[in-house]
């Protein structure tokens, strides 16, 4: 199951004017993305690397993550950072698709 996979549902709670997203829908997300990405740290580095470069995830925001001073919640910081640019790409999507 990929990470898409995870979160659409919850991505689809974006409200109609494409700005806001539900933060419960926010939550529950990042609830079911976070043991996903738990599971891949556990794994190869070089897979995690490569979903994080495809999904454009800022790599000061990755590094800040991997190397910070909060090692015990790398998982849901990582998770944050996938789910917030989901969040970015349908919302762009959704702009430019209208028009």
């Amino acid at each position: 199951m990929s990470h898409l996979e995870i979160i659409s549902p919850y991505l689809t709670k974006i409200t109609a004017d494409n700005k806001t997203l539900d933060q419960e829908a926010f939550d529950k997300a990042l609830e079911k993305l976070e043991p996903y990405v738990a599971q891949l740290l556990k794994g190869n580095m070089n897979d995690v690397f490569s979903l994080l470069y495809k999904l454009d995830v800022s790599e000061e925001k990755v590094k800040f993550i991997l190397f910070g001073d909060h090692q015990d919640q790398t998982s849901k910081l990582l998770a944050e950072a996938i789910l917030q640019r989901e969040i970015v790409r349908r919302f762009f999507r959704l702009k430019y698709s209208a028009k």
